[in-house]
């Protein structure tokens, strides 16, 4: 197992349950890996902040591509963090 894929796991193991539903939501948007998830969350200071945040915030986040901001825009649009 790669240290990448442990240390969400880890992250998530000391998050409330809104902060974990909002992880498992972006983290199930296709095209968002562990490294696009830990900028977005690092830039937004939480995982639900970054599942909220405008799509013009997360343009601006260095190292995200285009497909990737496509991704979110529809992710954020289509998926319920609540199911």
């Amino acid at each position: 197992m790669a240290i990448s894929s442990i240390i969400p796991l880890y992250v998530s193991l000391f998050m409330d349950e809104t902060s974990k539903k909002f992880l498992h939501a972006l983290r199930i948007i296709p095209g968002i890996g562990d490294t696009t998830l830990r900028r977005l969350i690092t830039h937004h200071g939480s995982s639900e902040a970054a599942w909220h945040a405008s799509a013009n915030e997360s343009f601006h986040i260095p190292g995200i591509r285009a497909n990737q901001k496509e991704s979110l825009l529809q992710g954020t649009a289509s998926i319920d963090p609540e199911k």
